[in-house]
């Protein structure tokens, strides 16, 4: 309604109005209070609003108690999603930074539409992220049988959550599962193994978090072997001793020790430790008898026990010796032996094998043995042998010999007695004579020594006894040897010559010596003498022995050696010969014959072949390869040598000119000596390397072939067979040989003078030169415009040179060379051409370019203006560029005209005048040269570490490294680094801003920043070149950077207010704007500053609240005479760069309530 009563009609209306005063609540409903955790983890919440207007932001916080304080780590006001779990870190650096039993706790709260922010709600959980100790354990194995092994891993200890109910587990893998054994105990009884089997084993500790230890193991043991299978192939030995047995067996796989026992009776024998597969027994006294025979059988036995029986088997000793052996009723022709059975015997069983003089096989025998048929005189041998019939095995042999009775025996003669060493067959003719008569006739051959002809009845070929006398006849030997022979006849009364006639020596050798003669060598080879020595290695003959030599030889390299020709007809005793008279020139070689003492011969090998050379060679051709010359003199020539040895060397010999004595026509007083020795046999050119200076010399030349023969160009021996002695060189050599190195004069050769100056024109002349002895050359006076040349030679000494420019100074270079390219030192003279007078060149050039490196400009505009000289004629007037200092070149007209340039030349512009009588330029600009860059260097790439910084003082920097660039023309000139504030997520792009100074190329990329603010910064990298261009990063970084203390807001109850509760309800928020909120410590201190409560919260808790619950048995009175007490609350926290949250004014409220009134009693 207005001042007149007017109402508005209809009335304005505005909706809705809405009230939402009820706080929403957040709830942790996962994991358990107190559950322990070791790896980040999810926490599950349940956020409601009753009040209507709806949830807004839901929010926690964490905090850790480090052992003495709760460290806020992260604010209360984290913002998370609504209803929906979100991670916990754990770590040292985590959200959980502290392990320990409820060491780190959760805080979460929500906000409605309607501005309410509801309590805090908190649940502990404890932490453990480092596994037990040990770590890693070692695994141990022990109490190892056939069949298991105990593995035991070290006892564990945790300092946190504790070991795990089941903390020790087994696995037979590397890297697990951990399965094969899950047991609270550390020590694990593995059974059901294979015997005699490798196992492999690893282990882990685990703790109540479930963090387990590095792996132990791995750790390898054997079960026990298994028992071995019974031995097989069990013997006894039948012919080891007369008191032991040798008991054999095949190997039992896995055995340790063998045990062999009788059986029956099971007496032990004897045991043998694998890998021994016999044994003795028995092994000690008593021992058995000798014929005992013994039955045993083995077992094999190892860790793993016992095998069964191997089979049976039986052994016998070896039978004694028999007793008592004697002779009786000995006659001529018989003798009768007996003898005892052995003593002691074990009863196996005996009979007897004897042998009568040594006759084999040997032949069953009885006692008595008769041997009857013997011949009177005759001495004979009984062997007697005690024989187990079962094993065939006999004892010890006794034996006895016994003569017959004596009697006459026939006369026996040989003819020849003996023969020396011959190589044909042996005749000899044996005769028997006697008065009996002669019935039988034996001999033998006896090789080396004497033999022992048959004694029984028969005759031994070619003989035919028939009991006349005498009996005789021819026996022949065929082989080689030293030989006896041997003979014995029976007589008609029956008598044997005992012992045989027997005579020696009779001596064959069909064999030649071997080895032969070694191949001769004969020395010196070659020889100029024809007398050289020759000597040879020894021959060799096993029989007969060596008798001589004789040397056999071929001439001129091919032909037969044979006895026609020998070299020596008559034999040499030793190993050396030489040809007496020498032999003539030619080439030769060697063998020799040996001859043993029984005539026979062998040849040897050919010796190398021998040359005789007496010719000396043969120079055809002899000549200087270059006269005159600067050069060291070099002398050709051809040679020859037909003598057989070859040409060992070439000598060059020298003789200097003398005017008088030496000078070509007179040579007495010349002086020849050697100058180059030992040149090369194949040599046809040699330089002279000896002291030469300019000169005229003669030169000679001596071949020496390899026995020292020599020869001069001309001819003239110099050495060797028909040697005229050594050459003096009087009147022999090729021309003369003009050497020359030495420049002419003068040298140099000053002066040089200027004359006939003009305004484009000077006349250069050098003084007149001369030289010795090789003589100007043709074009001798050479000129150039450069110090050093090159130079411009011509016949004469004056130079008339044009085209130069008027009023300008030269300067000219000269020198002067003889015929063979000698030169002298460079002379030098400097003149100036008549001042101009009117010609003149101008350049115009836009824009002037700078000097040195630059990206602009890429063009410039050229005009040229020139003046001809005064009485000549203008012939071009052109603007010129040189570009990279490659010579000058024509601009093409128009002018004015544009020239464009490209980067990475370098320009210079002048202007060129040229009229009929000469030219100039202008000044050649820019001086020095303009150098075009318009390309910027490389990108680089940019990171940021140390993200965020800040912090309280000394704040930590942030630091900015990047990658290096590069720059192909100008170079690289500097790095700069720019930074930016945040804005909507990219930089500030008004905000830029270079931070420190410029960093060239070699220093360190790489720049520690402080920004004068809090904020996430931007940071990026200009890179310039020398010529000014600048390129970016490929991307910019960002890091950032706080220094701003985190805020509390939200107090309640509020600063400054009153309370009655006894155990508060306590909230306040806290925020970091730039980065997060760390550990926070809640402390209610009284008016005394005695901290009555303390609550820790965990990193990242932005919700720090305390609820009726917290304070446990902890209340807050009034003072004692009944009037408020002031808390302060103290909120200590700081972000999680270090800035310290500072709540101020100070958190204070009173507390008003009164307690009850101590009740009476009555």
């Amino acid at each position: 309604m207005d001042a007149l009563n007017n109402w508005t009609n209809p009335q304005a209306c505005s909706s809705p109005y809405q009230k939402d005063a009820a706080l929403p609540t957040a709830t942790i409903t996962a994991p358990p209070t107190s559950s322990w955790q070791r790896t980040n983890f999810a926490v599950s919440v349940t956020d409601t609003d009753t009040g209507g207007s709806g949830l807004a932001s839901c929010m926690y916080g964490v905090r850790s108690y480090n052992g003495s304080s709760w460290v806020q780590i992260l604010p209360d006001t984290t913002l998370r999603a609504c209803n929906t779990p979100f991670t916990v870190t754990v770590g040292a650096l985590a959200n959980c930074r502290n392990e320990g039993n409820s060491f780190c706790e959760v805080r979460v709260r929500s906000s409605d539409v309607a501005g309410n922010l509801g309590p805090v709600n908190s649940r502990g959980f404890s932490i453990d992220w480092t596994p037990p100790n040990p770590n890693p354990p070692s695994i141990l194995a022990s109490g190892n049988t056939t069949n298991s092994i105990t593995w035991t891993l070290s006892t564990g200890s945790d300092a946190h959550s504790g070991l795990d109910p089941l903390p020790y587990r087994f696995s037979r893998t590397s890297g697990g599962p951990y399965t094969a054994a899950v047991q609270a105990s550390p020590a694990w009884p593995e059974g059901g193994l294979t015997c005699g089997t490798s196992y492999t084993r690893y282990g882990i500790i685990q703790d109540l978090a479930g963090n387990v230890t590095n792996q132990g193991g791995p750790t390898t043991s054997s079960t026990l072997s298994c028992a071995p299978p019974a031995p097989t192939g069990f013997t006894g030995s039948n012919n080891y001793s007369t008191s032991q047995i040798r008991w054999a067996w095949n190997a039992a796989a896995g055995a340790d020790t063998y045990f062999v026992y009788s059986n029956p009776g099971g007496v032990f024998q004897c045991l043998a430790t694998a890998p021994t597969t016999f044994c003795i027994s028995p092994i000690s006294s008593p021992f058995l008898n000798p014929n005992t025979a013994l039955t045993a059988h083995v077992f094999a036995q190892n860790a793993g026990g016992d095998s069964g029986w191997s089979n049976d088997a039986t052994g016998y000793t070896v039978p004694g010796p028999v007793t008592n052996l004697t002779a009786s009723n000995i006659t001529g022709t018989s003798i009768t032996w007996t003898w005892n059975p052995p003593s002691p015997d074990g009863g196996a069983g005996l009979d007897y094998r004897c042998s009568l003089d040594g006759v084999l096989p040997l032949a069953s025998c009885t006692s008595p043995r008769i041997a009857g048929s013997l011949i009177c005189g005759t001495s004979h041998q009984l062997q007697v042998y005690a024989r187990n019939p079962i094993t065939g095995v006999m004892g010890t042999v006794v034996s006895d010999t016994r003569s017959t009775s004596g009697c006459n025996a026939a006369t026996i003669t040989m003819n020849p007695t003996s023969r020396p060493w011959a190589n044909t067959n042996i005749d000899v003719t044996i005769t028997a004579t006697d008065s009996d008569g002669i019935d039988f006739v034996r001999y033998c051959w006896g090789k080396g020594a004497a033999c022992n002809p048959l004694q029984t009845d028969g005759n031994d070929p070619p003989f035919n006894c028939d009991g006349t006398s005498p009996c005789s006849n021819l026996v022949t030997q065929t082989d080689d040897g030293n030989w006896y022979l041997c003979a014995r006849a029976k007589d008609g009364s029956g008598a044997w010559n005992n012992p045989a006639v027997c005579t020696n020596p009779y001596q064959k050798d069909t064999v030649a010596p071997n080895p032969a003669a070694g191949a001769p060598t004969c020395l010196p080879n070659p020889n100029n003498s024809g007398a050289h020595i020759c000597t040879w290695s020894a021959a060799s003959d096993s029989l007969s022995g060596l008798s001589s030599y004789y040397v056999y030889h071929q001439i001129g390299g091919s032909g037969s050696y044979n006895s026609a020709t020998p070299s020596q007809p008559t034999p040499v005793t030793n190993t050396t010969w030489t040809p007496i008279p020498a032999i003539g020139e030619n080439t030769y070689r060697y063998r020799i014959v040996a001859m043993d003492v029984a005539g026979n011969s062998i040849i040897g090998s050919a010796s190398s072949l021998v040359t005789v050379d007496k010719t000396a060679p043969t120079i055809t051709t002899f000549s200087p390869s270059v006269t005159p010359t600067a050069s060291r003199p070099v002398l050709n020539w051809s040679a020859t040598e037909t003598g057989g040895s070859g040409i060992s060397k070439f000598e060059l010999w020298r003789a200097d000119y003398n005017a008088s004595t030496c000078n070509g026509s007179t040579m007495t007083g010349c002086s020849w000596s050697i100058r180059v020795d030992n040149i090369a046999s194949s040599a046809t050119s040699q330089e002279d390397t000896s002291t030469i200076s300019t000169n005229r010399y003669w030169y000679g030349l001596h071949a020496v072939d390899n026995v020292n023969n020599c020869i001069t160009e001309t001819g003239e021996h110099c050495g060797g067979v028909t040697s005229d002695g050594l050459d003096t060189r009087a009147s022999y050599g090729p021309d003369q040989v003009v050497f020359d190195n030495t420049a002419p004069t003068p040298n140099p050769p000053n002066p040089i003078a200027a004359s006939n100056i003009g305004d484009a024109t000077i006349t250069w002349t050098l003084p007149t030169g001369s030289d010795s002895p090789a003589g100007l050359h043709a074009t001798a006076y050479g000129f150039s415009a450069n110090s050093g040349g090159s130079y411009n030679f011509q016949g004469t000494s004056a130079w008339v040179e044009n085209f130069l420019s008027c009023g300008t100074s030269y300067t000219r270079y000269g020198v002067i060379r003889d015929a063979l390219g000698n030169q002298t030192n460079e002379a030098s003279a400097t003149a100036s051409t008549v001042a101009c007078t009117g010609r003149s060149a101008a350049l115009s050039i836009n824009p002037v370019p700078p000097s040195g490196w630059d990206n602009t400009p890429i063009s410039v505009s050229l005009n040229a203006s020139c003046v001809a000289q005064g009485g000549t004629t203008l012939t071009s007037c052109t603007a010129q560029v040189d570009v990279n200092s490659s010579g000058w070149v024509d601009v093409a007209m128009p002018y004015p005209t544009t020239y464009n340039m490209s980067s990475g030349s370098s320009y210079q512009f002048r202007a060129r005048e040229a009229d009929t009588g000469g030219f100039t330029t202008s000044t050649p600009v820019p001086n020095p040269v303009f150098q075009l860059d318009t390309i910027p260097p490389n990108q680089v790439t940019v990171s940021i570490t140390n993200s965020p910084g800040g912090g309280p003082a000394p704040e930590d920097p942030l630091t900015i490294t990047w990658t290096a660039s590069a720059d192909n023309q100008s170079g690289l000139s500097h790095y700069e680094v720019w930074r930016s504030l945040d804005f909507g997520g990219v930089p500030d792009p008004l905000g830029w801003q270079k931070v420190g100074s410029d960093i060239l190329p070699a220093e360190p990329r790489t720049l520690n920043d402080n920004p004068s603010s809090s904020g996430k910064w931007w940071y990026g990298i200009h890179i310039l070149d020398n010529a000014g261009n600048m390129s970016t990063e490929a991307a910019w970084v960002w890091g950032i950077y706080d220094v701003s203390a985190p805020i509390a807001f939200g107090h309640i109850p509020n600063k400054f207010s009153s309370i009655t509760a006894l155990r508060p309800n306590l909230s306040v928020t806290l925020n970091d704007v730039h980065t997060s909120v760390g550990a926070t410590t809640l402390r209610v201190k009284n008016e005394q500053n005695t901290t009555v409560f303390t609550k820790n919260f965990a990193v990242g808790t932005t919700n720090i609240t305390v609820t009726v619950a917290d304070w446990g048995t902890t209340v807050l009175p009034r003072n004692p005479d009944g009037t408020p007490q002031t808390y302060t609350v103290e909120i200590i926290s700081q972000d999680i760069v270090g800035n310290i949250l500072v709540d101020s004014p100070p958190w204070t409220f009173d507390q008003m309530n009164q307690p009850p009134s101590k009740p009476s009693i009555e």
